[in-house]
């Protein structure tokens, strides 16, 4: 049977769904980190402000004594601590995104190759060629999206302990020195 106008109208209204689909999901994921962050926030405010509190009160003279002021590196280690989870906020973000996208991709491939099909059996001869190239194409875009997303989890799965590693070692030291020169 020769793809007709509902059969052109019912692949739109499928990709439409699939896209419709992605869009609902993207937007789960942009909801859901938005909360995360806002507790986090939360939990870091109220961390600083319990800090600053403590701080004050050990700061505080019994009556006739001078005032003890004592340098103290829990806001660098707290300020590392913060951007660390919001790293790790961030790149869980993304990995969500880009799966919800791979799976509307490989969704929206197989709707396209099962299209291509119906028109590719009642294609004139010698288009054979033409519509194997497409479906080609649309399993190596499908295929080069799914290694992406592979190659960019392992990437941000090996850089986790380094980026650790690099924060005990290099940037708790540079802070520390920064906050000292900034008092």
């Amino acid at each position: 049977m020769i793809p007709t106008t509902e059969h052109l109208a019912s692949a739109l209204g499928q990709q439409s769904q699939t896209q419709l689909a992605l869009a609902t999901s993207l937007a789960g994921t942009m909801v859901a980190t938005a909360g995360k962050i806002a507790r986090l926030n939360l939990t870091a405010t109220r961390s600083g402000v319990d800090a600053l509190f403590r701080q004050w009160h050990r700061m505080m003279p019994a009556p006739g004594q001078v005032p003890a002021l004592t340098s103290n590196n829990q806001p660098v280690d707290f300020g590392l601590g913060y951007l660390m989870q919001l790293g790790g906020i961030a790149s869980a973000a993304q990995l969500e995104a880009a799966e919800a996208a791979e799976i509307q991709l490989n969704r929206a491939s197989r709707q396209m190759v099962a299209l291509l099909d119906q028109l590719g059996s009642h294609a004139p001869a010698g288009s054979d060629t033409a519509l194997a190239l497409m479906k080609a194409a649309i399993d190596n875009t499908s295929s080069g999206f799914s290694q992406l997303n592979k190659s960019t989890r392992i990437a941000i799965d090996a850089m986790r302990p380094a980026a650790a590693a690099a924060a005990a070692t290099a940037i708790r030291p540079a802070l520390r020195t920064a906050a000292r020169t900034a008092r």
